[in-house]
């Protein structure tokens, strides 16, 4: 009986240190000192007790940082609430919003209502997904589409969002699309009236890509990729929902500006 255990529990052990596992080196350090008992037939119930007490003290450390790292994420993630909501609903954005009203009001009472309209949109549909940690993209689209609206109202400008072979059944985190479209507004829309942004998706066996690109005009020194406030939240959600398992760029192309989201199957 002695020597089944200790035959188990050195393939389990073994398979640990295989896999990386935590802690298993100070398991296997205990299955040493209880071979070492039972071969020299010495002791054996005190080492196996070590043994036992190695065991306990590995599942007690792992059971710590996994708490510690849940109450990590949980911090994280309402950090992260917090900065789409202030990243979103700023005074800024507002006044700029109600000032395009105003004109509007006294030029076209029509149009005014539809930017109210488009605006009251944006902010239920950030009200409802701010605390989600991932959301449809078809949710995601919706919101975009909203903005891009309240964008053209208020630029007197026409932009527009085109999607293609996007499956309605994924789910990315919130505001990740949203946000390089308001980046690519405020960056390359300066001197145009209008403009056009294209959401792909292209799947593999290996990968999920997403790639959104627009034909705005961009400065030479923008080159490297946007790494402000944006690309921190879409980086910090990436990590959030694929730990380890993502890739981000964003750059200036030939047409204008090309981002993509990669999110690896392993």
């Amino acid at each position: 009986m002695t020597l089944t255990v200790l035959i188990i529990s050195s393939i389990i052990t073994m398979w640990a240190l295989y896999k990386r596992r935590e802690e298993s080196a100070i398991i296997f350090i205990g299955i040493i000192a209880a071979w070492a008992a039972y071969y020299f037939n010495f002791a054996f119930a005190g080492l196996a007790t070590t043994m036992v007490i190695c065991t306990s003290f590995s599942i007690a450390r792992q059971f710590a940082r996994k708490e510690n790292a849940e109450r990590e994420a949980q911090l994280k993630s309402a950090r992260l609430e917090n900065e789409l909501l202030k990243k979103n609903i700023n005074p800024h954005f507002v006044l700029n919003t109600l000032t395009s009203i105003i004109a509007w009001l006294r030029k076209d009472s029509g149009s005014a209502i539809k930017l109210i309209e488009a605006l009251a949109d944006e902010f239920r549909m950030i009200n409802q997904i701010s605390t989600l940690k991932q959301i449809p993209i078809s949710q995601e689209i919706d919101l975009c589409k909203a903005h891009l609206k309240i964008m053209s109202y208020r630029k007197g400008a026409d932009y527009k969002l085109e999607t293609i072979d996007i499956d309605e059944k994924d789910t990315i985190p919130p505001m990740i699309f949203h946000t390089l479209i308001e980046n690519g507004i405020t960056h390359g829309y300066e001197n145009k009236i209008a403009g056009t942004f294209k959401l792909q998706r292209v799947k593999n066996s290996n990968s999920t890509k997403y790639v959104l690109t627009n034909d705005g005009d961009f400065n030479p020194e923008e080159s490297k990729g946007s790494t402000g406030f944006g690309a921190k939240y879409i980086k910090g959600r990436l990590e959030e929902s694929y730990p380890g398992k993502w890739n981000f760029t964003s750059s200036k192309s030939d047409e204008g500006w090309e981002s993509i989201v990669e999110i690896r199957n392993s």
